[in-house]
């Protein structure tokens, strides 16, 4: 019994990481940057979030913006560049709990 349980947490371990693996490596999109909407967009859905934002930039087919929000904490947005809908959305690591203003540049 203990050598199929262990094969089972061997087979959930793989798992884990395939999925983690192609979430890093996720492409928001393929279409050339002709098709993408302006950067501006982007910077503005993050806004309208509720985020200061610090830079956008593209990076693997998505827009990612890093942004703080009004507790100071900072994040990581993607946009899906060509019908600008987010694709995620985390709390950015080394945050910590300080209060940083939205204006200080990211590092």
């Amino acid at each position: 019994m203990k050598a199929r349980n262990a094969g089972s947490v061997l087979i959930g371990i793989i798992l884990a990481s395939a999925v983690g693996a192609a979430a890093a490596s996720q492409v928001c999109t393929t279409a050339p940057r002709e098709q993408w909407k302006p950067d501006s967009e982007a910077r503005r859905a993050t806004e309208a979030l509720g985020y200061a934002v610090a830079s956008v930039k593209a990076d693997d087919g998505c827009y990612e913006v890093k942004a703080v929000d009004k507790s100071g904490k900072r994040f990581e947005i993607k946009f899906e560049p060509t019908e600008m809908r987010m694709v995620s959305r985390y709390r950015s690591k080394g945050d910590g709990d300080s209060r940083r203003e939205a204006n200080v540049a990211w590092r």
